[in-house]
């Protein structure tokens, strides 16, 4: 079968049952759980075996039992191959004295491409192996890589790197445009419950169009005429052992799947009943599929380098969602404590240490972007107890940043106050460059201390947000 039709019929697949589709969707929703995940683990080897014996459509649900247990093999498997990537993690979170949630590979370009690179060594392997696992319904046949290395020969190298090149550029524009509708929504004023889900949303979304494409790409190019077949269960999908050797027959001849009845060599239709014939010879059109495959693949990498290049424009950050702030972002108002001051309406506010004397409280915002985006700004109020205006600040000038190195001071008036401004680089050994700034001024026997940080990368996005709370600030006493 050419690469065009395979990759046009894979791509079409996964709607060919919309209901079965959204099933797949809901079980994916479920991630955080291990059955549900399971069970769509099963699903999608039932995905290749179906499409191996001749289906055209997305399979049902029936076989619960089946689908546990083909559903472990994969997800056995893919713990296996992700070895490697592993790896190559755990070295990065070592050297880097970090952990894998906040952790962004992205700067680090070095590693970036040998995880690539191992990712996709692996691929070819596991991308066909998972193919006869489904087939010989055999937990070793993903490791008998003698076996596989002979699936790949059958398919050819070329056909078969092309359509695995092709595969995982798919695959990542179907992630950069859904992470740019993503981005988009982070506008929005959502809360972390609600951010969570549509975290899960967006990925069972994803995942449930990438593993019935996959799936059914590795079924369409899977050599079953070199491989004996070999099913523990009487059925798949309803299809008797009888009806699957007489399938497998004809998709290597002109027989029809649907009656058997052998039709001429040209043929593109059964004589008999009518169907469409899988193996039917249809006019030369070498030139024109040729201009087919490189234009998909051409548009498939002009929209992903074009996905990619806007997904960094948005964001400066590919798995932060950053959003840039200008004068226009929407605004509202704090007051307490004798203080007032202007903050986004999508970040959330929270006040420390209300009740105690000594240190005095602490209003804290910050944006709610998790770990991996420590952006927030503070204000701390603390009573000087009869110490001159200049001791005061002397306590405060004297206090250095622990693990930062001091890039900048100045000067800046606030609310018509001269305050003094250190800023400086930390790495805080969880988060890796994130500009701190500490300003500090007295008034009414009482120490200002104003706190902002924000990683390195998107410390210029949210100045202004910072640049209206300072000139905003104001001592109602």
């Amino acid at each position: 079968m050419k690469i065009s039709v395979v990759l046009r019929d894979a791509l079409i697949y996964p709607f060919s049952n919309i209901k079965r589709l959204f099933i797949l969707f809901i079980l994916l929703l479920g991630t955080f759980l291990l059955i549900p995940v399971i069970f769509a683990y099963g699903y999608i080897i039932k995905v290749i075996k179906t499409t191996i014996n001749g289906s055209d459509v997305l399979p049902d649900f029936n076989d619960s039992n089946v689908l546990i247990e083909d559903g472990f093999k994969y997800f056995f498997a893919s713990i296996i191959f992700g070895i490697p990537t592993y790896i190559v993690y755990g070295v990065l979170l070592f050297q880097y004295k970090t952990n894998f949630i906040t952790f962004n590979i992205l700067n680090n370009p070095g590693y970036l491409i040998i995880l690539t690179i191992i990712t996709f060594l692996v691929g070819i392997v596991f991308f066909i192996g998972l193919a006869n696992l489904a087939y010989q319904n055999r937990f070793k046949a993903v490791f008998e890589f003698k076996n596989i290395f002979k699936l790949i020969n059958a398919i050819g190298w070329k056909k078969y790197l092309v359509i695995l090149v092709i595969f995982t550029l798919v695959t990542q524009l179907v992630v950069i445009i859904t992470s740019l509708l993503y981005n988009h929504s982070t506008l929005t004023p959502l809360n972390s419950f609600i951010r969570l889900l549509e975290s899960l949303v967006i990925f069972a979304l994803i995942n449930s169009y990438i593993l019935t494409f996959g799936s059914r790409l590795r079924g369409l190019i899977y050599p079953v005429d070199i491989v004996k077949p070999v099913f523990k269960d009487k059925t798949v999908s309803g299809v008797s052992n009888a009806d699957i050797k007489m399938k497998l027959k004809a998709k290597n001849s002109l027989n029809c799947i649907n009656c058997g009845t052998e039709n001429p060599e040209n043929a593109q239709f059964c004589q008999e009943c009518g169907s469409k014939l899988k193996n039917s010879k249809p006019p030369k059109k070498s030139k024109k599929e040729a201009m087919i495959v490189i234009g998909v693949v051409g548009l498939a990498v002009i929209l992903v380098i074009l996905g990619l290049f806007g997904y960094l424009f948005t964001s400066n950050n590919l798995s932060n969602g950053y959003v840039v702030y200008n004068n226009s972002t929407p605004m509202q108002q704090y007051n307490g404590y004798n203080i007032s001051f202007n903050y986004p309406q999508t970040w959330n506010l929270r006040v420390i240490n209300s009740n105690n004397s000594t240190t005095g409280p602490i209003i804290n915002v910050y944006q709610s972007a998790g770990p991996m985006n420590p952006t927030e700004f503070q204000v701390q109020l603390q009573p000087n107890y009869g110490l001159s205006e200049q001791a005061a600040l002397n306590l405060n000038a004297n206090n250095q940043m622990d693990g930062g190195v001091k890039i900048s001071n100045d000067t800046l008036i606030i609310d018509g106050i001269t305050a003094y401004e250190d800023i400086y680089l930390v790495n805080n050994g969880q988060l890796n460059d994130v500009t701190f700034n500490q300003i500090y001024f007295v008034k009414n026997d009482t120490t200002y201390l104003i706190t902002l940080q924000a990683p390195q990368s998107n410390y210029n996005n949210v100045k202004p947000v910072f640049n209206m709370f300072l000139n905003s600030f104001n001592i109602t006493n």
